[in-house]
């Protein structure tokens, strides 16, 4: 194939993605936002392809395919390939959680300012959170009087024992 010709291929399906991507945003959510992105996604490389550099980009395609043509793929090559995939797989998943609003960050803010001085010891210093559990003081156990004895709101001690162990760890 001529390299006009890659040039082309390659700017249609630069521009048709973005766009189908659009559309199908808009199919699902019915949202404008997704379909101004895509359409704003697809224009990037139609300005490329008249300014002259998508023809750099088939180039860079076309040395990508040679290059994997003629590697031996071993198994550092190969845990790099791996690497790269589960970094895509991570971020495009994280494209599915919920984003946190400025009133959420707000709220975050202030329960984390408002639980620090209450920590033992007088330290103000925001405590990193470890994978165990903490510890429960023998005095806490003797106050307890059963793990079914729920207060005037149904909580129990172990019940808000969790719930305090969840805020620190800055899980609503």
């Amino acid at each position: 194939m001529s390299e006009a010709t890659i040039t082309v291929i390659v700017s249609v399906v630069l521009i048709v993605l973005p766009l189908a991507w659009a559309v199908l945003m808009w199919v699902r959510r019915h949202s404008v936002r997704s379909v101004i992105r895509g359409i704003g996604a697809a224009l990037v490389p139609a300005g490329l392809w008249v300014l002259g550099l998508m023809s750099l980009v088939a180039g860079w395609l076309r040395q990508s395919v040679d290059w994997v043509r003629s590697t031996h793929m071993d198994t550092t090559r190969w845990v790099g390939v791996g690497g790269a995939a589960l970094g895509i797989v991570i971020w495009l998943g994280a494209g599915y959680l919920e984003p946190v609003t400025r009133q959420q960050a707000k709220q975050r803010r202030i329960e984390n300012s408002a639980g620090q001085p209450k920590k033992a010891g007088g330290s103000t210093q925001p405590s990193i959170p470890t994978s165990r559990t903490t510890p429960t003081k023998p005095a806490d156990k003797k106050s307890r009087k059963g793990p079914g004895n729920p207060d005037k709101a149904g909580f129990t001690d172990e019940d808000r024992e969790l719930m305090n162990l969840l805020k620190d760890r800055g899980i609503d």
